[in-house]
């Protein structure tokens, strides 16, 4: 890095600030891009203080190259938003799927429940009905015991 004196006054060397301000980028983006070394930068000591100033032809470069870069960006975005969405559908679909599924399985053990208590009051009436047929025999044969057939 090259120590800059005066260069705040000079409009060729730019801050982070001013050029996030150019480029529509965050200050952190502008930071980031001089780390990494994909933006060219110098430090201006001052005051115990360290200064990132970029040169006003080296921010004009790092826009035209950052362009398509954006664009790139801008795509894995989209194509990482659109694969959440697409697996949010897809839990989504499974959990539907699941309550259709439990909302099935209830509505059968229900139509078991009832054909159950059917069968059991079915054999119930058919009970009611021997023990009926057998006390209406009983009767039967107690009348012809009492009047002689003759």
């Amino acid at each position: 890095m090259v120590e800059i004196r005066n260069a705040k006054s000079d409009p060729e060397w730019l801050t982070p600030r001013e050029v996030a301000a150019r480029l529509g980028v965050t200050d952190h983006a502008v930071r980031n891009a001089i780390r990494t070394g994909r933006l060219q930068a110098c430090v201006k000591d001052g005051g115990g203080k360290s200064r990132w100033l970029i040169r006003a032809e080296h921010a004009a470069a790092f826009q035209v190259r950052s362009v398509p870069s954006a664009h790139a960006n801008a795509e894995a975005v989209s194509s990482t938003y659109t694969s959440e969405l697409e697996a949010e559908l897809d839990r989504s679909q499974r959990v539907a799927e699941a309550a259709e599924y439990e909302r099935l399985r209830a509505l059968v053990e229900l139509r078991t429940a009832e054909r159950d208590a059917n069968r059991i009051a079915l054999d119930n009436a058919l009970n009611e009905i021997g023990r009926l047929r057998r006390a209406l025999v009983a009767l039967a044969s107690d009348a012809a015991v009492e009047t002689p057939h003759g």
